[in-house]
This record gives C-alpha cells, sequence and structure tokens, in this order.
C-alpha cells in the first residue's frame, strides 16, 4: 500500500504525494481498464472510450461506431431492468424497523400496549421511507443510477454520495484507484478529475498556489488541472478525505467520517478473492459480441454487393455498351436477345449460413442480457403461462447481482440517505439508533415472488384434495392439524404467524360456545315472555326463570 498523507506535515515534503500514488496504482487497473473499453467497443464505445481519463479531454481519434446494435441495446435493456429491481418507481426499496433489543425494551415498557404502539411506530417509519424516496425521486438519483448501473455492466464504478445534497456521481475505473487488502477490504481510493481553475474559490486558488498568468486567461482558454481526491482508511472506524490541486494539498476539504457514514463506495458486477479491482458483465460475453459484430458485418457488406445491378455485354456481341449507356430510357439499339445479361453473385447458401448463425448469437445474447425476447419461444404458438415461467426464470437468473447490489449499493444508498434526512432535522437523531433497515427489493423480491408461487401451489393441494370423493369419510382417522403442517413444509413455507395457536382456538372455541349459550338464553327467554301473555298467571314463574338463567341455574320443567 502506498505511503499514507500525513496532512501536519509541510506542502514541500507533500508536493506532488497524492498525485504521484495515483500514477503509482494506475498499473494495478492496467487489464481491468482495458477489458472495459473492449466491453464499451461492442456495446456502447461513449460510455468508456479510453484507458486513461486524461485522454478524455481531447478526442482526436474517430470514435469506433460496432457493426451491430444488439450490445447496445442489451446493455441499456439489463441496466434498466437492474434500476426497476433496486429502485422501482413509486415505491421504497428499503425498510425502516425496530431492532431486537428495541422491541424487547418496547414490550417490557409498554405490556400489553406494544402491539397498538408498534402499528402507530410502523405507520410513522412508512412516513419516513415515503420522505426518503420522494427525496431521491426529486433530485436525479434515478437518472444518475441509470448511467451508474451502466457503468457497473463494463466494470467497476466509484459511487460519491454528496453529504450536503445527498446527490450522487460516478466515478468510472479510468478515473479512480484503490488499494484493497488481502480480504478484499478497501484501505483507500484515490480519484481523479479535472477543472479549470478559474472557476475556483478565491481560497482554493490561493492553496493551490495557481498562478497568476493561469488566472488571467480569457475564458475561452480553457486549462485542466487535475484535482485528486483520497479517501483513505486510518483506523477501524475512521476515515479521512483530502484533496490536492496543482501538487498542493487543500487543507480546507479535509474531512472525517466513520466506516459506516462514509459516503464513497464501490460496485463490481463480479469480484475475485485478492484482485484489486472488480471486473464487469460484459467482459463474460465479449466472444459472442464479437462473433455478432463481425457476422453482422458480413451480412450487410454482402447484401450490399448482392443489391447492386451491374450488366454485362458478350465479347463477341453485336451489341455495344458505349450504346446501351448512351441510349435514353425507352429507347432502341441493335442487339440480340442473349448479348445483354445482369451479373448476379449467386452467393445465396452462404448468405443464410451467415444469417442463421447471426440469428444464433443474437439468441444467446438476449439470454445473457436477459432480455424478454429471449422468452419468445420460435413457434406459431406460445402460452402465456409458457412465457410467464421463461420471464421469471430469466429475472431469477438476476438473483446473485441483486444479492451484491443490495450489500454493495441499496444499503449503502439507504443508510446515507437517512442520514441526510437525519442532518436536516428530517429524522430525530436520537430514536435514529432504535431501528434497523432491511432493503425489500431485488433478491428479496424475487424471494417474496417464490413464497407467493408456493402459496399458490399449496391452496391448489388444498383445493383438489377437497374434492376427492370419500375424503371426509377417510379423514376421520386423520389429525387435520397435523395433515395441513405436512403440507405446508413440503411447500418449504414458513409457518409462523400463518397457523393459529392452541391458545388462539381455544379461545375463539371458549367465545363461541359462549355465543350459542347467550343465543339459546335469549331464544329460551322470548319463549317464556311469550308463555307469560298467554298466562299471566305465569309472569311470577317467568321472573324466576329468568333470574335463575342470569345465576346459571337450568329453568324448571314445564
Amino acid at each position: 500500500m502506498a505511503g499514507k498523507i500525513a496532512t501536519d506535515q509541510t506542502d514541500e515534503m507533500q508536493l506532488g504525494k497524492i498525485s504521484g500514488d495515483y500514477e503509482n496504482l494506475k498499473t494495478a487497473r492496467i487489464t481491468f481498464v482495458a477489458m472495459a473499453v473492449k466491453s464499451a467497443r461492442f456495446t456502447i464505445p461513449n460510455l468508456f472510450l479510453n484507458v486513461d481519463a486524461e485522454d478524455d479531454q481531447e478526442m482526436h481519434e474517430e470514435v469506433y461506431i460496432p457493426d451491430s446494435s444488439v450490445g447496445a441495446s442489451g446493455i441499456n435493456n439489463l441496466s434498466a431492468t437492474l434500476l426497476l429491481a433496486v429502485f422501482p418507481s413509486g415505491t421504497p426499496f428499503f425498510r425502516q424497523d425496530l431492532t431486537a433489543d428495541s422491541m424487547q425494551k418496547l414490550e417490557q415498557e409498554r405490556g400489553d400496549e406494544a402491539k397498538q404502539f408498534k402499528t402507530e411506530l410502523d405507520q410513522s417509519l412508512r412516513k419516513i421511507e415515503n420522505q426518503a424516496l420522494e427525496l431521491l425521486e426529486g433530485g436525479t438519483a434515478r437518472a444518475d443510477l441509470h448511467e451508474i448501473l451502466r457503468q457497473f455492466l463494463l466494470a467497476q464504478v466509484l459511487i460519491y454520495q454528496n453529504p450536503k445534497d445527498n446527490s450522487l456521481r460516478a466515478f468510472k475505473l479510468n478515473q479512480h484507484v484503490n488499494v484493497r487488502d488481502g480480504s478484499g477490504t478497501v484501505l483507500r481510493y484515490i480519484t481523479q478529475e479535472f477543472v479549470d481553475p478559474k472557476n475556483l474559490s478565491k481560497k482554493i486558488q490561493e492553496e493551490a498556489h495557481i498562478p497568476d498568468e493561469m488566472l488571467m486567461m480569457g475564458k475561452t482558454d480553457v486549462t485542466k488541472l487535475g484535482l485528486y481526491t483520497n479517501i483513505e482508511k486510518m483506523s477501524a472506524n475512521k476515515w479521512v478525505t483530502i484533496q490536492e490541486l496543482n501538487g498542493h494539498l487543500l487543507k480546507s476539504t479535509k474531512q472525517t467520517f466513520k466506516t459506516e457514514d462514509l459516503p464513497w463506495y464501490d460496485i463490481a458486477f463480479n469480484r475475485v478473492t485478492g484482485a484489486q479491482y472488480g471486473s464487469g458483465f460484459v467482459e463474460g460475453i465479449l466472444a459472442d459480441l464479437g462473433s455478432a459484430n463481425g457476422l453482422r458485418r458480413s451480412v450487410v457488406e454482402g447484401a450490399l454487393i448482392a443489391g447492386r445491378t451491374v450488366f454485362g455485354v458478350r465479347p463477341s456481341s453485336v451489341t455495344s455498351a458505349d450504346e446501351l449507356l448512351n441510349t435514353e430510357n425507352g429507347g432502341f439499339v441493335r442487339a440480340e436477345r442473349d448479348d445483354v445479361f445482369a451479373i448476379k453473385v449467386e452467393k445465396n447458401a452462404d448468405f443464410q449460413v451467415a444469417l442463421a448463425a447471426e440469428a444464433q448469437v443474437k439468441a444467446d445474447l438476449n439470454i445473457a442480457f436477459m432480455s424478454k425476447m429471449a422468452a419468445r419461444r420460435d413457434a406459431e404458438r406460445v402460452t402465456a403461462a409458457e412465457f410467464q415461467s421463461i420471464a421469471e426464470e430469466i429475472d431469477s437468473a438476476l438473483g446473485g447481482t441483486f444479492s451484491r447490489l443490495a450489500v454493495e449499493l441499496q444499503q449503502r444508498l439507504a443508510h446515507n440517505t437517512l442520514k441526510f434526512m437525519i442532518s436536516k432535522g428530517m429524522i430525530n437523531k436520537d430514536t435514529a439508533k432504535d431501528f434497523k433497515t432491511s432493503i425489500i427489493t431485488g433478491i428479496s423480491a424475487l424471494g417474496r415472488g417464490n413464497d407467493r408461487n408456493r402459496l399458490n401451489a399449496l391452496l391448489t393441494d388444498l383445493g383438489l384434495a377437497a374434492q376427492v370423493p370419500g375424503l371426509e369419510t377417510m379423514g376421520q382417522g386423520l389429525v387435520p392439524d397435523e395433515l395441513l403442517l405436512r403440507m405446508i413444509n413440503a411447500h418449504t413455507i414458513n409457518a409462523t404467524g400463518l397457523l393459529k395457536s392452541e391458545e388462539t382456538k381455544q379461545g375463539e372455541a371458549d367465545a363461541a360456545q359462549q355465543q350459542q349459550s347467550a343465543q339459546v338464553a335469549t331464544e329460551t327467554g322470548v319463549d317464556l315472555a311469550k308463555a307469560a301473555m298467554a298466562h299471566p298467571e305465569g309472569a311470577q314463574q317467568l321472573g324466576d326463570t329468568m333470574a335463575q338463567a342470569m345465576q346459571g341455574a337450568p329453568p324448571p320443567q314445564q
């Protein structure tokens, strides 16, 4: 690991320290950046143009344009799918709940009122979740996340969530370096960006020792200086950030963060233990993208050649080629029927081979990009159930990606957003520690979808079992609760909160018995009242009977 930045040293001893470390650490990312450039070449070249971010400042070479658009449509489709999964529109992607300790404390303090208080508390937490959603939706978070996820499919991307306004910014792999230990834990980030010193504050210009002649340049004369941000872990729970411009540390930019509150975090599609950087999704299908690109080029060029119309004239014919060229449309020339002929390519069979190969490669790429087009079987009739089944398999294939994004992106995004809300007074700082954040989209949504399918299957089995003739007779020798529990377990459904407890069932039975007794007493009283009206002498007997009924004694026999 490159040496730490000791901010209490003199500027002369630290001159260019961070920028020098950045240049030294660049060598470890060469292979990963080169692969990202190649991945962008066959998808959307402008997403990742050069190995070095400095080369992006001045582009002199023509940007490569791929012959096939399957890569561009695929990466846009997959990034949109991931965006809807991790950040669904109009629905919070996380949930706030009481921690186990806080819930236990609540039950001890509130007793029987804990359940009602928990219900009211949940309503308040849902309002906080919706406020956080409005905060993200009201800004540029959705657009920023879409761009971040497109970069995520190409290579590792570093995200900065500004604590001042909760905005998001992405640093591509050619704009940052990092240092990790053997277990993959990040110890340091350094970012590189380019700024025009004329647009900086007076204080920053003085700290960076910007020459006066550079500041006196005209507005149309743009000068770019490298601005480096060092994000470094100093202890188990302490990170320090500071910037360097023009070789000088900008001490006014120094900040300290707890590890859980660090606004810098990176995400990558693939990670390998021991590797300094993560890689993207596209590099795994580069072979198919290259094949699709080459086949598309061959087919298009062949079609252009085949579509060209060229006529030939037999050398020994009396027809003159020059005379044909100079004859107006509908004119006459001296010729025989077979003197002029159209030159044909006659490569139809070869073109069919190329088209078939291209169609197969595109089908494989649609599956790789999780495109819903892959769910359309090549047949005259495809049932809705079959389409839905294949679509669910495609979504399930993203389960591993959802799991990684839940940890590396969603948890950090939710935590920093709630932290921003606390800083703005939207959440009580003292009570925030009593709650935990859970991600409820992505892999969690897939899990709930599987639970729903298993519940539907259970209900189907129960319905079929109820239709079996003689089951009511055979069932007399069975234990209904045990049978139901075994069916639930067979469908791997969590029965917690689904089955009634023995206490609940006994309470319901007692309540039903009391209701039945009250109904019988009411009907008995009505009958006695009618008898008393028919026989006034029995009124006294009615009073005695009602008194005995109220005391629980049986009424006298008539």
